[in-house]
């Protein structure tokens, strides 16, 4: 019997991020459409350079301001003598961590600070950040000013967000079709941890330079939404099937699952990143959490059938449903169809260790692998075989070798494999040695059943 610690390697996790986004109305002073640019488009408006956030932009026809007596859409109320003025939004933002603004200005120096942004926060939280001409705010207008980004500011990240070419694409702030190409920028303003559970109350834009005003035409707040389990997204680890079982590590899909991508250091942490989980209102044991998935341990219950998965962050929780069963057999997978196998090696000459040779078809994986032999010993991994003789309790450090209570059944193409071991050997992680039946060459079908509850279908294992 070989044992090897695995574990590691095949609990993994996926990583993504989501954001959910609040738009927020700019008092205008002008209309995009009859000041600026009037071919800007309107509505829900995302531009189009991997930043990803949407802005709101109203329609406004017209002339705007007193006189006219029109909406307006972008604030330019500074003028050309504007230091020391500002503007004040008032907002309420749990927990942000994401500014976005579409922004440029009129006649930028170069290297010229022309205005600075601030972010207020409940708890004291407060940050601000300059506007930079050249570095993350430029001309409206190529070929008249500043009409570079070179994004020397920490925490802002700008880029254009809309480009058009007089005569050919767009028309000019007056209508002509004079020469000329015209921009729009936005930027990104990463928050700082002190944001953290905390609520934006105010955003202030203040004008610190005569004759280069800062022009505001959009603006976007992300905060991590509401946790969001995703429909049957309580699966055993690299199994489609709701059921779970007591000690087994499964995964949670869906969005908004933790705040951050963590990886367990300590020993069986119950919160990880700002989440936690309760499994039938038991505290789960956690290894790896995302805003996509998160892996865990399940807790100790002896109840069976139907039972509430809560995931809980610093924004609220999600609660789904999975069946708790004494068995939920999964076995643990190189890819979708091939399970992570290996079979013991020799050492080398002069060399007493033993190597491993990893099992599939060639050059189907990113690492080495070849088929294995009839008669040789197969070492299979998995998770939910159930009880073990000696227990081995979640939650709990365990190296050694707990064998099942209840003996699983194995095929290869049908044919019956003889079971060397079957057991637990990390917490969790079960092993299986099985004696490869002289099945045909090719890929076979791989099957396991425990106490009638088989392991799902579509994996297999290829032969020489």
């Amino acid at each position: 019997m070989q044992l090897k610690n695995l574990a590691c390697l095949f609990i993994l996790g996926r990583l993504a991020f989501a954001l959910d986004f609040t738009t927020v109305p700019i008092p205008g002073t002008n209309s995009i459409q009859t000041s600026l640019m009037n071919t800007f488009p309107t509505g829900t408006y995302t531009p189009n350079n991997g930043v990803g956030a949407p802005f709101s932009i109203s329609t406004a026809p017209g002339k705007c301001g007193p006189a006219s007596n029109a909406p307006c859409n972008y604030y330019d109320g500074f003028g050309f003598t504007g230091s020391g003025q500002s503007i004040t939004l008032n907002v309420s933002v749990a927990n942000p961590t994401d500014i976005y603004t579409l922004m440029n200005a009129y006649k930028p120096v170069v290297g010229q600070q022309l205005a600075t942004i601030t972010f207020m926060g409940t708890g004291g939280a407060s940050q601000t950040f300059a506007l930079v001409a050249g570095e993350n705010i430029r001309d409206y207008h190529v070929g008249v000013w500043a009409n570079t980004l070179n994004n020397g500011i920490p925490g802002v990240n700008a880029a254009n967000a809309f480009t058009c070419t007089v005569p050919t694409s767009c028309q000019d702030d007056s209508g002509a079709a004079s020469a000329g190409t015209y921009l729009i920028d936005e930027q990104h303003f990463t928050l700082g941890s002190m944001f953290a559970g905390q609520t934006l109350t105010q955003i202030i834009l203040t004008d610190t330079y005569n004759g280069s005003s800062p022009i505001l035409l959009g603006l976007t707040i992300g905060a991590p939404g509401l946790p969001a389990i995703t429909s049957g997204g309580v699966v055993p680890i690299d199994s489609p099937i709701n059921t779970i079982s007591s000690g087994a590590w499964i995964s949670i899909y869906g969005n908004n699952l933790a705040d951050t991508t963590a990886t367990w250091t300590g020993n069986f942490p119950t919160s990880l990143g700002g989440t936690s989980v309760t499994v039938d209102g038991k505290q789960a044991y956690l290894w790896y959490v995302s805003p996509t998935q998160i892996n865990l341990q399940v807790p100790e219950d002896s109840n069976t059938g139907t039972v509430d998965v809560v995931v809980t962050t610093a924004e609220g929780s999600s609660t789904s449903t999975a069946t708790l069963a004494t068995y939920s057999p999964s076995f643990s997978l190189f890819s979708s169809k091939y399970p992570a196998a290996i079979v013991v090696t020799p050492g080398s000459p002069g060399n007493s260790g033993q190597g491993y040779d990893l099992i599939g078809p060639s050059g189907a994986f990113s690492f080495p692998s070849r088929p294995v032999n009839p008669g040789e010993t197969l070492i299979l991994f998995g998770v939910g075989f159930g009880p073990t003789s000696p227990a081995v309790q979640p939650g709990q450090l365990f190296s050694g070798a707990a064998s099942c209570v209840t003996m699983p059944l194995f095929s290869i193409g049908g044919i019956p494999a003889t079971v060397e071991f079957a057991g637990i050997v990390e917490a969790g992680l079960f092993q299986f040695n099985i004696v490869v039946p002289n099945a045909p060459a090719g890929d076979q079908v791989l099957a396991a059943s425990i106490a009638g509850v088989a392991t799902p279908t579509g994996v297999y294992i290829t032969l020489q």
